[in-house]
Order: structure tokens, then sequence, then C-alpha cells
């Protein structure tokens, strides 16, 4: 796989079942795909479409989610790690894709458009008359 301008592969990893119950997969940085322990997949996974062969290598760039890594900037901020995801992808889905994390499990993480999300919480909306 081509590298990325800082030296580092591309690897794909499993994110979940989309609505026809079909595999989807996320195509991110070796160096988070390692940090938070995601398996990888060995081989590139095809689909068969009217004789067709298609190869699904993952989506990189179509939307994407931050998560903290624990680790803070010079400047004091939490140090975020992009990881990009289907375009499928409901907060549910991510939840549960983020919690197979099997070492350094994020607490939360942060849409495209800002919005914090906890991981393993139920989320309590209060009904204001």
């Amino acid at each position: 796989m081509p590298r990325t301008p800082n030296g580092d592969r591309r690897v794909i990893v499993l994110f979940g079942k989309d609505k026809q119950n079909q595999n989807t997969y996320s195509r991110m940085l070796n160096s988070v795909a390692e940090f938070y322990g995601f398996t990888k997949v060995s081989s590139i996974p095809k689909r068969e479409k009217s004789g067709r062969t298609y190869y699904l290598r993952g989506n990189k760039g179509t939307a994407s989610i931050q998560v903290p890594s624990g680790a803070k900037t010079p400047k004091g901020h939490p140090q975020l790690f992009s990881i990009p995801i289907p375009p499928s992808a409901t907060i549910g889905k991510i939840e549960s894709f983020l919690a197979k994390a099997t070492k350094n499990k994020p607490d939360y993480f942060i849409t495209k458009d800002g919005q914090s999300f906890p991981i393993g919480q139920q989320i309590v909306q209060a009904i204001v008359p």
C-alpha cells in the first residue's frame, strides 16, 4: 500500500455491517489502528456484482471522527486522532466500533460538526417544558 507523506501506511479495518448486512471497512493509518488495537484485514475484500469483481478498499476521506489519544499537545489541548468512517455510520455504530478497541479505549469521540458523544454511557436528553 502507498505510504502517507509522514511514512505511515494505511490499513483496512472492519468497521461493521451496513443495512444489507454486508461488511463495511475503514481505511486508517497503521499507527492509529495499532494504538487502539483494531484488528486489521489481511486481504483486500471483494464483492461480486453483475459478473464483475469490486475490491473494497474501505473509506478514506468521506467522513471522519476525532478520537482523543490521551496525550496533550504543547498548548495543553487533547491530542486527537482522525478515523475515517463509512458514510452509512450512525452514532450507535460508531460507538460499537470504538468499543471494539482492545487497548487505549477512548472515552468519547467528536463528530465532523463538533459534537462530542460519550462511549458506553447512556445519553439522556432533558425535556424542558
